[in-house]
């Protein structure tokens, strides 16, 4: 039996999700100036989203 942590999940918009992992965003740390995200959280997300593990 497959868990459903790992399936594929159809979103009303018609968007799969490959998985059911999702990750709360955390730019409260990294945000620039007026607390908005900065170059630092938007080159981190982006490493994630291409699969860096070590970020």
């Amino acid at each position: 039996m497959t868990s459903e942590l790992f399936s594929p999940l159809l979103l009303r918009s018609g968007q799969v999700l490959a998985n059911r992992i999702g990750k709360a965003s955390m730019e409260e740390n990294m945000a620039g100036d007026g607390q908005v995200p900065g170059k630092q959280i938007f080159t981190l997300y982006r490493r994630w989203a291409e699969g860096a593990p070590d970020c």
